[in-house]
């Protein structure tokens, strides 16, 4: 079939082309990951330079997850808007692959800076500040759990502003802990009801921050193992140190 001279395949393509993954030019590669890959990338429409990220086949299964559980999370996501939580503005597919499109920020992960030294426990008062005012509006405005705030997740920019990122894992609070994906997150940060798939509310990402807080201040991780045993033995070691084990003071 054509319209006015044009194959309906090539008006398809062509549509596909100018909305979905087509509408950007990817710029350098940020990241990559088990979960996703993070991009560099330009609006072609625009000309906004945006984060482009891919998720890969885990990270869409998980997303796939979640949205079935909870529909409404996408425009949750959506809707937030703080000067301390990095804005997504896009959420969508081309053909068989999950993006979404944020803000592009220029700068480093508070993980990178762990071992680094110059920075004031006064300084590093004021980071945990925003750190928390970002935390709170995802509790009592979005009402959602971050379920994997942990130093890789929050950015500094060049102005010393924060911005917490990652917002996959995220669940509405109070959700019945069941399925797949319940205990999702980072080890040396979860908290014990985490570890276990126990339940989800605000409180795992307080615990959360406690862990972020301790292993910025002490420069080593309150529970992660670092023996020489294989992964998964080490992993679970690391679980269980969340139930039995409690940190000296840093």
């Amino acid at each position: 079939d054509t319209i006015m001279g044009f194959s309906a395949k090539r008006i398809i393509e062509r549509l596909f082309l100018e909305h979905g993954l087509g509408k950007f030019d990817t710029l350098e590669v940020i990241d990559t990951g088990p979960m996703s890959d993070l991009h560099k990338a330009r609006n072609k429409h625009t000309g906004d330079v945006v984060c482009l990220k891919l998720y890969n086949r885990d990270g869409q299964v998980m997303r796939q997850a979640i949205e079935r559980k909870h529909p409404g999370i996408r425009k949750t996501l959506l809707r937030i808007r703080h000067p301390y939580i990095l804005h997504i503005f896009e959420i969508g597919s081309s053909g068989r692959r999950m993006y979404n499109v944020s803000q592009f920020v220029n700068g480093v992960t508070l993980g990178s800076m762990i071992r680094s030294t110059g920075r004031t426990f006064t300084w590093w008062l004021g980071i945990f500040k925003q750190i928390i005012a970002g935390t709170r509006y995802l509790h009592e405005q979005a009402q959602i759990v971050h379920r994997d705030l942990n130093p890789f997740n929050v950015m500094l920019t060049p102005a010393n502003t924060i911005k917490i990122i990652d917002l996959d894992f995220a669940f509405p609070i109070h959700t019945e802990a069941t399925g797949l994906f319940r205990r999702s997150g980072t080890l040396g940060y979860m908290a014990p009801e985490q570890a276990i798939g126990d339940v989800l509310d605000e409180r795992l990402d307080v615990y959360s921050f406690g862990a972020t807080m301790y292993e910025i201040l002490a420069r080593k991780n309150p529970f992660r193992d670092k023996t020489g045993e294989d992964i998964k033995t080490r992993e679970e070691r690391t679980r269980l140190a969340h139930l039995r084990y409690t940190p000296p003071a840093p």
